[in-house]
This record gives C-alpha cells, sequence and structure tokens, in this order.
C-alpha cells in the first residue's frame, strides 16, 4: 500500500470562475459547471484522512472562493481533522470582507496566482474577465492583515507581461513570505509550455506514486491536476472508497503504461505532457532560498519502481 502521509491531494470544491485567463483550457472543457456537494466532500475528507493524506489544497479548474459551501468545509475540517494542512490556489479576485476573513482563519497556505502589473497587461493575460484595480487592491489589503496565512505571489512569465516582471518582483517581494516567477506548462501538451528537451527523462510520480491526486467536483478522482478533460479518472469517491480506488484495475493498468514508458503510443495526454521532459529552466526566479533553480522547477523525479 501507498504511504500518503507525504502526498498532497487537490481538491475541486467548484468548477465555476470569473476568470478566462489566456493559458488556461477551460474553453475547450467538456464538463457541466458545478459546485462539489458536501457529502462528496465530507467523504472524500474522511477516507483520505483514514488512509494516511495530511495534506490538501483546494483549487483545480475553477476559483475555490465562488464555492457557496466553502466555510462549511473547512469548518467541518477544522473541527474533525485539525492537523490536516489545507492551501489554496487563488487569483484575489474574491478575495475581500468575509471570504478574506474564512481565508485568514483556516488556511494555512495561499499561493496567489496575479499575472501583471498594469491595467493594460493584467487584464490582457486575463481577457478582460478580472478588473485590475479591485484585485490589486485585494491582494494589498490582505497582504496588509495583521492575521494571514502563509502567502506565496505566483507569476507566469507569458509574452504580454515579460516586461513587467521585474516591476512586479520588487513590488510583491517585500510584501509577502515568497515569490516564484515560472515559464508555463503545457497542460499536457494543449497550450503554453512544452519547450522542453523533447526527451523522456524522468517517470511521472503523479502516476506511479500517486502523490497528486485530484478529487473533481462530481466526485471522480483523477491521476492528474493537469487532466483538464478527465481523460486520466481512476474511480470515484462517491460511489468507491479511496482504499479500493488507488488499487483498483484501472489505477494499475494507467500505472503500467508509465513505469514501461508505453503511454507515449497511446492516446493519454501524458505523452505530449512537459512534465515528464526537461523543464530545468522553468523556474525563472524565487525568493525561497531553499528552493534552487534548476532543480526545484522538475515536477517529476525518477521514481523506484513499486509492486503492485
Amino acid at each position: 500500500m501507498y504511504d500518503f502521509s507525504k502526498a498532497v491531494i487537490k481538491v475541486e470544491n467548484t468548477t465555476l470562475c470569473g476568470a478566462s485567463c489566456v493559458m488556461c483550457p477551460r474553453d475547450e472543457f467538456n464538463f457541466h459547471r458545478q459546485v462539489m456537494t458536501l457529502e462528496c466532500f465530507k467523504r472524500l475528507s474522511d477516507e483520505t484522512y483514514r488512509m494516511g493524506v495530511r495534506s490538501m489544497i483546494f483549487g483545480g479548474f475553477g476559483d475555490p472562493l465562488m464555492d457557496v459551501y466553502l466555510y462549511e468545509r473547512l469548518d467541518y475540517i477544522k473541527q474533525n481533522y485539525p492537523d490536516f494542512q489545507i492551501s489554496m490556489i487563488d487569483t484575489g479576485h474574491l478575495l475581500e470582507g468575509e471570504k478574506a476573513r474564512i481565508v485568514s482563519e483556516y488556511i494555512d497556505v495561499i499561493k496567489i496566482s496575479n499575472y501583471g502589473f498594469s491595467k493594460e497587461v493584467y487584464e490582457s493575460v486575463h481577457r478582460g474577465s478580472l478588473q485590475y484595480e479591485k484585485v490589486k487592491r485585494n491582494i494589498d489589503e490582505f497582504l496588509s492583515l495583521k492575521k494571514r496565512p502563509f502567502t506565496i505571489m505566483t507569476f507566469l512569465d507569458l509574452p504580454q507581461n515579460h516586461h513587467e516582471a521585474v516591476a512586479w518582483e520588487e513590488y510583491y517581494e517585500p510584501k509577502c513570505e515568497r515569490i516564484d516567477i515560472w515559464k508555463p506548462h503545457s497542460w499536457g501538451g494543449n497550450t503554453f509550455g512544452g519547450e522542453g528537451v523533447k526527451e523522456i527523462i524522468v517517470a511521472c510520480k503523479r502516476a506511479l506514486l500517486l502523490s497528486d491526486l485530484t478529487f473533481c467536483a462530481d466526485g471522480s478522482v483523477s491521476l492528474c491536476c493537469f487532466d483538464f478533460n478527465r481523460k486520466l479518472v481512476i474511480g470515484n469517491i462517491l460511489n468507491d472508497s479511496f482504499e479500493n480506488i488507488v488499487v483498483n484495475e484501472e489505477t494499475k493498468r494507467l500505472q503500467r503504461l508509465h513505469r514501461g514508458g508505453d503511454f507515449l503510443s497511446s492516446s493519454l495526454i501524458c505523452k505530449d505532457c512537459d512534465q515528464i521532459r526537461d523543464r530545468t529552466s522553468a523556474l525563472i526566479y524565487t525568493s525561497d532560498k531553499k528552493m534552487r533553480i534548476g532543480e526545484n522547477s522538475m515536477q517529476t523525479f525518477k521514481a523506484e519502481t513499486r509492486s503492485e
């Protein structure tokens, strides 16, 4: 059985989103926009905790703060599993008022994605869906709070915003615990990124170690957080236990394809994914002294072969 004590599960609490980012494949989504039910969330929380998971990220293909049940979910975790570390990925668009208070009280780490330092550039990256003035005000006010979670500001180096990266870095680095500047990834070969060497050099830990499972809003469980159209689903937490899902035949089949390299000739999105290729140049800058540019930017690693 797998050791899930160091695994991080991603919870797509909603697929609703007010943004329209140029690097996001949302235009190609083929599933319904929805909010995960409380029943589903409680079940996945109970099941994963029982199996040793202690880290959860609210994210996925939606804005976590658009979730009408967000408070109930966070309170359920706090009351029942207080040693769960809870993280969130957000744009800052709705990070204000009561929602900012809830985040400050319940979230341990928040990663704010912010891809522009001027109105023109920021709104071009989001294709006019998010208002620069509002987002910047929300983020500035949030960063000034005396009580708030460990905050990471992230910037993707895109053609639209490349010239603003230095100004963005100088502004946000003194205001938060960490900043990262990355090159974009390819979403399994479907959009930006994929500039690395086209040579398979590493095994995918998502598939072999089940270290990055994503619980989608409908309860389905995917091997990978980049699986935007759910091609790597291994089960559904609403009709099966987590313990059964991680050892079922579909999970083993996908792992065999990865272990033997056969996924390259398959229809899986994995064959075009830049995360199994050399991305040592993907991390452009970080203020985290423990991360090393050219090393920590590898999203995969040489995994040991495990018996089934």
